[in-house]
């Protein structure tokens, strides 16, 4: 996980391993999925989901809370 990330994600319980889909996109076909590089805002993983981002992320105010049950993957 990059280090901009670590100290600012919570972890109830679990791996943390990158956030929400059926975003934006590039292409005709829309073949490449985007995502944005800053969070701003606080985001929970209620324990009944799982989400991955794009990454490096950065969380440049707010808290990702992760609950025991969810994963968030950064790739």
């Amino acid at each position: 996980m990059s280090g901009t990330v670590g100290s600012n994600v919570a972890r109830s319980s679990g791996i943390v391993a990158a956030a929400e889909g059926g975003g934006p996109s590039l292409g005709e076909d829309h073949v490449i999925r985007t995502n944005a590089k800053t969070i701003s805002e606080s985001i929970t993983f209620t324990g009944s989901e799982n989400g991955f981002s794009a990454g490096p992320i950065t969380i440049s105010s707010g808290t990702v809370t992760i609950a025991s049950g969810s994963t968030w993957t950064i790739v």
